[in-house]
């Protein structure tokens, strides 16, 4: 009998990572947890935040169902940005990692280069940065 309860709570514990692993996997979809503890309007909350959004009541750590909120990702913008830096560079390397240190985690990018008209170096970023 508690071979039989076992099996029913795997099987049942796959089906749902294999729901939840989908969702996170789809790079167009975002999902949003902003909208707190789960009531009867969470679907009308989330389309409110994000038009054609779904609201879905669901588990969250500390064991309370939360609004949580499935849209379409905006799509992503690229930035750019320059400062000055104290010595010149042979290549991109300083500014690759200058730019990486400033903008984590946003896929930034350096280029170096020298402002004639300052004589002064310079790098160069491009990052991807929130849409608005």
């Amino acid at each position: 009998m508690v071979n039989n309860h076992f099996s029913v709570y795997a099987t049942l514990l796959l089906l749902t990572a294999s729901c939840i692993l989908v969702v996170m996997v789809d790079g167009d979809q975002c999902k949003d947890d902003l909208l707190g503890d789960c009531t009867s309007d969470c679907n009308q909350k989330c389309v409110a935040a994000h038009s054609g959004g779904e609201g879905i009541c669901g588990p969250s750590l500390g064991f309370r169902n939360r609004c949580w909120c499935y849209y379409e990702c905006p799509p992503l913008k690229k930035c750019q940005d320059s400062f000055f830096i104290d010595r010149g560079c042979a290549d991109n390397t300083k500014c690759d990692l200058a730019c990486a240190a400033k903008y984590p985690g946003k896929g930034a990018e350096g280029t170096c280069g020298f402002r004639a008209t300052l004589k002064r170096w310079s790098c160069d970023c491009t990052y991807f940065c929130n849409p608005n």
